[in-house]
C-alpha cells in the first residue's frame, strides 16, 4: 500500500463539512481529525504560516481557515513527503488547493466504485 492509498482527507471535509461554521477546535481535536500527534501540529507552526489563535493560557484554537491550512500541510508533508521548508514554499502556490480538490473528487469516485462493486458482487451471488 502506498502512502497515497492509505490516507484519506480530513473527515470534516469528506462529510460535506459546513464551511461557513464559526466553530473553533482545540489542538487535541485537530490532531484527532488528522490522525497526528499534538506535537506535530505545534512543530508545523514553526516552519509554515500556520498560526492558530492563542489564549493567555497558551491554549490554541483552530478556525476553519486554520483547518484548511493544516489539511494542505498534512497533504504536502504526510502524503507527498515534503520537508517543512519545501511545504512552506509550496503553500504559496494555488496548485496545492487544486491538487487537494482533485484528490477529493477522485476519492469520492473511488468510494462510489467500491459501492458499485459491492452491489454487483451481491447481485451475482443472488443469481447463482
Amino acid at each position: 500500500m502506498t502512502k497515497e492509498s492509505g490516507k484519506n482527507r480530513a473527515p470534516w471535509r469528506m462529510k460535506g463539512w459546513d464551511r461557513t461554521s464559526t466553530k473553533s477546535y482545540s489542538t487535541s481535536e485537530v490532531a484527532k481529525i488528522f490522525g497526528v500527534e499534538e506535537h506535530v501540529l505545534r512543530y508545523w507552526e514553526q516552519g509554515t504560516p500556520l498560526n492558530p489563535k492563542r489564549f493567555p493560557s497558551g491554549a490554541r484554537r483552530y478556525t476553519r481557515e486554520d483547518l484548511e491550512l493544516v489539511e494542505q500541510i498534512y497533504y504536502l508533508v504526510v502524503i507527498k513527503g515534503m520537508t517543512l521548508k519545501a511545504t512552506s514554499k509550496q503553500l504559496q502556490s494555488p496548485k496545492v488547493k487544486a491538487d487537494l480538490d482533485l484528490r477529493d473528487k477522485l476519492l469520492r469516485v473511488r468510494h462510489k466504485l467500491v459501492e458499485i462493486q459491492s452491489e454487483l458482487d451481491q447481485a451475482l451471488k443472488r443469481d447463482e
